[in-house]
């Protein structure tokens, strides 16, 4: 499947259905509502092999805070190597934020 535009969707106020963190890299998949058919749609936003990845987690959170997770903002530039950098603000059910930055890496980001 193809890359859809990063700026097909708005990257605020974007529940967040699942973040992975593993050795692999960084995946999100988030979750747009899709005004024309009253639906939300899945999106997974993957980052792998990047330069440096910096976690910025503040917040003490409940088990309850993981089910409302949501994308605060990702400012990102995409390099003339098709490679990415930027950061996702995450907010973690009003009980913490989050900040993942990476940089230089590959992406991918498909419906699911």
């Amino acid at each position: 499947m193809a890359n859809a535009p990063l700026d097909s969707i708005e990257w605020h106020d974007l529940p967040l259905a699942s973040l992975s963190i593993s050795e692999c890299g960084v995946a999100l998949v988030v979750m747009p509502w899709i005004e024309s058919t009253y639906t939300y749609a899945r999106f997974v936003l993957k980052i792998t092999d990047a330069r440096s990845i910096n976690l910025d987690v503040n917040g003490t959170l409940s088990l309850a805070d993981f089910t409302n997770l949501e994308v605060s903002k990702f400012e990102y530039e995409i390099c003339s190597n098709g490679r990415i950098s930027g950061t996702v603000g995450i907010l973690a059910g009003g009980a913490g934020y989050w900040e993942i930055s990476v940089a230089s890496a590959t992406w991918s980001f498909e419906a699911v």
